[in-house]
């Protein structure tokens, strides 16, 4: 499967064509990297849920942020607590939780029929769980927050994926310490390589890796750029096609932000909801 980089002022993504096929690793090899021992289960058959989505919070103005999302073509899905603290918004593709509950700032969820199974995997894969028995949480090893929660909890899939104005999504991504030993970490989890440059024995401009486990796709980036927390990251055509996309963008009354300040019309860019949250928008090829 072919995978081409390309810089886009601070940031170098990629972006893989096709789909990722065949099944999901389940050991871990190569420097920085450990392979399961005996005694030691793989989720790699299961996944961790059936269904995910990324979750916000606490999002304190959340009539706001929903008109945000909103302005972009996505729709709610679902609300609940008391006064609806909650609401899932989606793009097609991928649910967003936003929640006015304190919590992690910035998590990845994933709702699964049999959270005891996912339980007891991740247990035997000596990961410190903290929570109940069908609802828990768990940190990766650069601190991102990953909770497990009973399918009955999650969303159900909403069709017209890149109908809206951010595109194809394209990853949700973080800043790591260590690549090699983060991606050993998330293929326990079941993911699989859908790209990067982690395994070169002299990666430009820095390590990083694009995983997938078919629900989601993460990027990992040893960057040493300074940036901070989770971002999330759409893909669209050629650099005009994704001019236009963020015209209209800027028309829906979205500010566009760029690494070069400046540009009237730029071809990649980020857009930050009130809550703080990160879209990056870039062209595909």
């Amino acid at each position: 499967m072919a995978v081409t980089r390309r810089d886009f002022g601070r940031f170098v993504l990629s972006a893989a064509g096709g789909v990722v096929s065949g099944s999901l690793l389940t050991g871990c090899s190569g420097d920085g990297e450990r392979k399961l021992t005996n005694g030691e289960a793989s989720v790699a058959s299961m996944n961790l849920g059936e269904r995910c989505e990324i979750r916000f919070r606490p999002v304190t103005d959340l009539k706001a942020e929903i008109a945000w999302f909103e302005r972009l073509g996505c729709k709610v899905t679902e609300s609940g607590g008391v006064g609806d603290a909650w609401v899932r918004i989606s793009d097609g593709t991928v649910h967003y939780g936003l929640w006015t509950w304190p919590g992690p700032s910035r998590s990845i969820v994933y709702f699964a029929s049999d959270p005891g199974a996912v339980r007891a995997l991740l247990q035997a894969n000596r990961i410190a769980l903290k929570g109940s028995d069908t609802t828990f949480l768990f940190p990766d090893p650069d601190g991102t927050p990953v909770q497990i929660e009973p399918l009955e909890d999650g969303a159900d899939p909403s069709p017209g994926a890149g109908t809206t104005l951010l595109g194809k999504f394209g990853e949700c991504s973080w800043p790591v310490a260590n690549v090699h030993a983060s991606v050993a970490f998330w293929k326990k989890l079941g993911f699989d390589k859908l790209g990067g440059n982690w395994e070169e024995a002299d990666p430009k401009p820095y390590p990083y890796a694009i995983l997938t486990d078919k629900l989601l796709t993460i990027g990992l980036h040893q960057a040493t750029d300074g940036r901070k927390g989770l971002w999330i990251h759409y893909f669209n055509g050629t650099s005009q096609e994704n001019r236009e996309r963020l015209r209209r963008i800027r028309d829906a009354g979205i500010e566009i932000q760029t690494s070069k300040p400046g540009v009237k019309d730029p071809a990649a860019g980020w857009i930050t909801s009130p809550s703080g949250q990160k879209f990056n928008l870039y062209p595909w090829e």
